[in-house]
Formats: structure tokens, sequence, C-alpha cells
């Protein structure tokens, strides 16, 4: 079995198949058209030539006779030495048009017209000159044109046979084309497939590493270099499966160590407040609910880190796909609906149908998150705008809100973990200060960036992606 050792042997070897194959059957067509070429050459030589030949059959039959009434008449001897030269050039014609041996009846002709030349040298030899020889000139002269019309009969069948093999051929050439060009994409096929299917098993290989799935061993099935580069994607996939093991496992490690003591102070705290060790006055009491609210905050902060953590890790498993982002917002709309009623909001979209290249489950975290900084610091009754639209070479979202706003010196650090702004009233709009670091790292990661704009009204962010597709 051909095994190739490489994605340029087998490309050679496919290509110098499929050109033999046409090669061949330009080679075929080209000597059966040779073939038939020469056939015509030939009969045409060979009508020409007898043609040539009936003609001077004809005209040195009648000088022939003229001559020999000439010499009837007056008995001139050079008369008859004329004849006999005339003669001679007669007998070589005849011969020359029977050594081409057209056809049968042609060759009879010919031997015919020699017998009657044979007989009438003969009889015009005898003294006196018999009258046998005036009755063979006519019947010279007959036989003569006799084979000038067999000639023709002869040169019409043989161009209707050659008529009639030039449309076999091509008839016979249009098969062999359809079946050679057939032959020949098949074979472009079974190549093509041989070279395309290691290349889409190593596609499939980086697609499933990029995913994060690492359990399924990179297998590729081909030429040795691409094995080889299998091996080493397989090596990889090894590699990047222990390494987020040993992530997994630290995650689960700084989460039990943090989360143990944690735990030990706030149930200290509890045990302080039930009065374990005796009555605490007020002030003691107060102490202790400041000492609890912190632990519950920090706890909440370190799951918020490990999560966080574990969002910005996801950000480099991005598979890009076309996304309809307008889609994708009444979507994030739809399942705020809810709290938008509980709040008593309302949204204004203008969306137009943009398509994008990137991972729709990270643009939808965006919008989301960015609709619900929206949802939170909106007032009761207030009107959020949605817009999106598609401007040059850039897909633009934009969200604005009628909430309390961003201070100018904020509008760079509120995408920083845990930053939560000055708001007015900051246990109002108290949060975690993960989402908008969360939407700007899924921003980066399709490509775009996000942004907060200075705005009279409320709080105003544009997210920015590149143009892939054409607005449909």
């Amino acid at each position: 079995m051909f095994k190739p050792r490489s994605i340029l042997q087998l490309t050679i070897t496919g290509f110098l198949a499929v050109a033999g194959l046409l090669i061949a059957a330009l080679v075929v067509t080209a000597d059966q058209l040779d073939e038939l070429s020469d056939r015509s050459q030939r009969a045409i030589n060979q009508s020409v030539e007898a043609m040539r030949a009936s003609r001077v059959l004809i005209e040195r039959a009648t000088s022939m006779e003229r001559n020999f009434r000439q010499y009837t008449i007056t008995g001139d001897g050079e008369m008859l030495e004329v004849y006999r030269e005339r003669r001679e050039s007669f007998s070589a014609v005849a011969r020359q048009l029977e050594g081409l041996k057209l056809d049968p009846t042609i060759t009879r002709y010919v031997g015919l017209l020699l017998l009657n030349d044979a007989d009438a040298l003969q009889a015009i030899s005898e003294t006196p000159v018999t009258t046998k020889a005036e009755a063979l000139f006519p019947r010279m002269l007959d036989t003569a044109y006799e084979i000038s019309r067999a000639i023709d009969a002869w040169t019409n069948n043989e161009l209707a046979s050659i008529a009639a093999e030039a449309t076999a051929t091509r008839d016979m050439l249009r098969l062999q084309a359809f079946v050679l060009v057939s032959a020949a994409l098949v074979l472009a096929g079974i190549f093509t497939a041989l070279i395309t299917r290691p290349l889409l098993q190593v596609d499939r290989a980086i697609n499933q590493l990029g995913s994060g799935s690492y359990a399924t061993p990179v297998a590729i099935r081909g030429p040795k270099d691409l094995v080889r580069l299998g091996e080493r994607l397989d090596w990889l996939r090894d590699r990047l499966n222990k390494l987020e093991q040993q992530r997994s496992s630290f995650l689960r490690h700084v989460s039990h160590e943090l989360k143990t003591p944690l735990a030990a102070i706030y149930e200290s705290s509890a045990l302080l407040s039930d009065g374990a060790v005796g009555e605490l006055s007020a002030d003691q009491q107060e102490i202790i609910r400041i000492q609890g609210s912190n632990c519950q905050r920090l706890q909440r902060l370190i799951e918020d880190l490990l999560r966080f953590n574990a969002d910005s890790f996801s950000v480099l498993n991005v598979m890009p796909q076309p996304v309809r982002l307008d889609k994708v917002i009444d979507g994030v709309v739809a399942a705020h609906e809810l709290a938008l009623k509980a709040h008593q909001l309302r949204v204004a979209s203008e969306l137009e149908r943009v398509t994008v290249l990137g991972d729709a489950e990270q643009l939808r975290v965006v919008i989301d998150n960015l609709m619900t900084n929206a949802l939170r610091f909106s007032p009761a009754g207030a009107c959020i705008d949605v817009k999106l639209y598609q401007r040059d070479r850039a897909v633009i979202f934009e969200i604005l809100d009628q909430g309390p706003g961003i201070a100018p010196d904020e509008t760079t650090k509120i995408f920083h973990a845990f930053y939560q702004g000055k708001a007015p009233d900051k246990e109002l709009y108290k949060g975690t200060g993960l989402g908008l670091a969360i939407a700007e790292e899924y921003a980066k990661a399709n490509h775009g960036s996000i942004e907060a704009l200075a705005s009279e009204r409320g709080g105003h962010f544009r997210l920015l992606l590149p143009v892939t597709f054409k607005r449909e």
C-alpha cells in the first residue's frame, strides 16, 4: 500500500497521476487523428494520380487512333514510329495505374485495355493492315472512359468511407475523452481527499485543544510528516491536560485554605455574639457584627475571585463563529424582562441586523453585564437606550442609562477588577466590581474593545467589534 512520506510527495504524486492520464488521452487522440489524416492524404494522392493517369490514357488512345488512321491512309513509316512511341507511353501509364491497386474493377479494365493494346499492335504490324485494328481502337477508347468513370466511383466511395471513419473516430474520441477526463476527475478527487483528510484531522485537533477539551487523544492518519505533527499535538494535549489539572487543584486548595480559617473566624464571631463567653456590651456587639459582616463579604470576594480567574482562563478557549449580534441583544433584553418590570424600567432598542465573528457566549456575557450594570444604576421609571449599528469597518453597540453617571477620572478605573467607583450612595449600588472587568476581558478576546463615555444623562458604554461579515 502506498504510504507517502509527506504532503509534498502526495501532492506531486497526485499531480503526476492526473497529468499522466490527461497526457495519455492527448497522445491517443493525436495518434488516431494522425492515422485518419494519413489515410485521407493517401486517398487524395492516389485519386489525383489515378485521375491524371485516366486523362493520359484517354488522350493517348485518341492520338494512337489518329496515328493509326494516318498510317493506313498514307502508309508513311514515320506515322507508325510515332504510334509506337505513344503506345509505349500509353502502356507505361496503364501499368502505373494498375500498380496503384485501387479497385478490382479498375484493375480488370486496365488489364483489358492492355490486352486490346497488344492486339492493336499486332494488327497494325501486319501487312497489309487488317480491318481488325479499326474495331480495337474505339474499344480501347471506351475502356479508357470506363476506367475514368471507375476512378470517379472509387474516389467517391473512398471519400464516403473517410467521412464515415471520421465520424466514428469523432464519436470514439468523445467517448475516450469522457472516460479519461472522468477518470482524471476521480483521481483528482481521491488525491484531494487524501491530502485534505489529514489536514482536517489536524484542524479538528487544534480546535479541540483550543476549546479546552483534552480527554480525546490526537491521532492523525496520513503522510508521515503529519503523523509526527499529530504526535506532537497529542504531547501538547497531554501537557495542557496536566496543567489544567494542576490549575484546578490549585484553585481548590486555595479555596479550601482561605475558606477554612475564614469560617473559623466567622463561627468564633457567632459564638461571641451568642454570649458563649459571657454577656457583651452594645459596643462589643457592634464590633462582632462588623466582623461577621466583613467575614461574609470576604467570603463572597474569594468566591468572585475564583470565578473571575476561571472566566479569565476561558477567554483562551475562544472558537470564532458567525454571531448575529442583534439577536444576542434581543435575547439579553428578554432575559431581564422581569427585572425591568420590577424596577418599572423600559428599554428603547435601535438594532441593525449585524453579524460578527466571535464567541456567542462571551459576547452574550458582555451585553448581559452591561445591561445588568444599567439596571442596577437606573432609577425607577427610567429608560435604557440600546443601539447597534455598523460604521465603516466597525460594529458599535451602545447602552445609556439614567443613573448617577461616571466621573471622568473613573472611565478607565471601573474596568479594573473589584473597583466599584464613587457612587453617591455606595451601599445602594454595591456590587463585586467584577462585571465590567469580565466584559472587558471578553471584548478583547473577540478582538474588540469597550469604553465608558462621558455623558450628562447617566452611564454611557460603547462596545466596538471588527466587521467580519457584511450587513445582512
